[in-house]
């Protein structure tokens, strides 16, 4: 997972966010919440990002993790297609590899 430190839009999230993290529980809702505010907004990078968050503490067997791996590649393979036909919405100081 990375956020972009100088992403703006990441950085005002970040501050609304970081307050309702208390436990792993408000850390899967609000990484959601975020996620889906994002994926509304058609901020496909961010969107792929907050899900993988929101994963991130998921037991191995709750049926949710599954939910949040299908929303990380629809939702990466969204902000990709974005990159390839306007490079210019993605601005990068460092450059990307894919493997």
């Amino acid at each position: 997972m990375i956020i972009n430190q100088e992403d703006d839009r990441a950085q005002a999230d970040l501050e609304k966010m970081i307050p309702k993290l208390n436990d792993t529980h408000s850390w899967y809702e609000a990484w959601l919440n975020f996620a889906r505010e994002r994926e509304d907004s058609k901020d496909y990078d961010l969107a792929s990002v907050y899900y993988q968050a929101a994963e991130f503490y998921l037991a191995t067997t709750d049926p949710n993790k599954e939910k949040m791996y299908q929303n990380i590649e629809k939702h990466s393979l969204k902000a990709f297609m974005i990159l390839i036909m306007n490079p210019t919405r993605f601005p990068m100081k460092t450059p990307i590899f894919l493997l």
